[in-house]
């Protein structure tokens, strides 16, 4: 099994141009400066990934946990049309996984 963060589970929000949560958005997740895609999780055991890219709830959120053994990963967010939103094209890269930095500040749209 692989070494999950357990504490905190991690929280994205998505939020469009006017502030207001994306229902059905989308966050992809990459291993840093490549496109190959990294998996996010529902729980702490790190069975069970999202599909992939994760689908948010009607509030625009999507809680996760990430594999620890992964090193730098980059996010970006999408609408549910799958359009780009968001700062920087809602793309963050890198984050480290399992720093401190980690999930400390995602303002968005």
């Amino acid at each position: 099994m692989a070494s999950g963060i357990s504490n905190p589970l991690l929280w994205w929000q998505i939020r469009d141009d006017n502030d207001g949560a994306v229902n059905g958005g989308f966050l992809k997740t990459y291993l840093s400066g490549t496109l190959t895609p990294a998996s996010i999780f529902h729980y702490a055991d790190l069975l069970t990934a999202y599909a992939w890219p994760a689908e948010s709830d009607s509030l625009g959120r999507i809680g996760y946990y990430m594999d620890s053994s992964l090193g730098n990963l980059k996010f970006q967010q999408t609408d549910a049309n799958d359009v780009a939103c968001g700062f920087n094209g809602g793309l963050v890269d890198p984050v480290t996984v399992g720093g401190s930095s980690l999930g400390e500040v995602f303002v968005f749209c």
